[in-house]
């Protein structure tokens, strides 16, 4: 009788033995669960902040480029107006330069007229 209750109480310490190993298992595999989503949520979190931080950083290259952009814009307009008004007085020195051939060459055929006549005369 003794040694049955011996034994059923072993028995019993096995039991709660084999259930506190269980437990602690599990409650180890649920831990190392729980660190690997924190991990993976932590991560996801800095993820999102370098992903977020590199596309700032590609924005304000885009908006320095783009402002670059927008002043050599402003900067060929400028010279283009500039070229246009040169062109421009360029065309009307020509146009008198013409005006003025033309007054030079009735010159010339005038004084040829005279000196056609003169030569008769003589």
């Amino acid at each position: 009788l003794m040694c049955a209750m011996k034994l059923q109480a072993w028995a019993r310490m096995v039991i709660v033995r084999r259930r506190f190993v269980r437990e602690t298992e599990l409650g180890r595999r649920s831990a190392l669960r729980a660190r690997k989503e924190h991990a993976a949520i932590v991560f996801q979190k800095y993820a999102r902040r370098w992903l977020a931080q590199r596309r700032a950083a590609a924005i304000r290259r885009e908006a320095a480029r783009l402002a670059e952009l927008e002043a050599a814009t402003v900067a060929l307009r400028s010279e283009a107006h500039t070229v246009r008004h040169e062109r421009d007085q360029l065309r009307s020195e020509a146009e008198s330069h013409k005006a003025r051939n033309m007054e030079l060459e009735a010159l010339v055929e005038l004084l040829n007229i005279e000196v056609d006549a003169a030569k008769r005369a003589n």
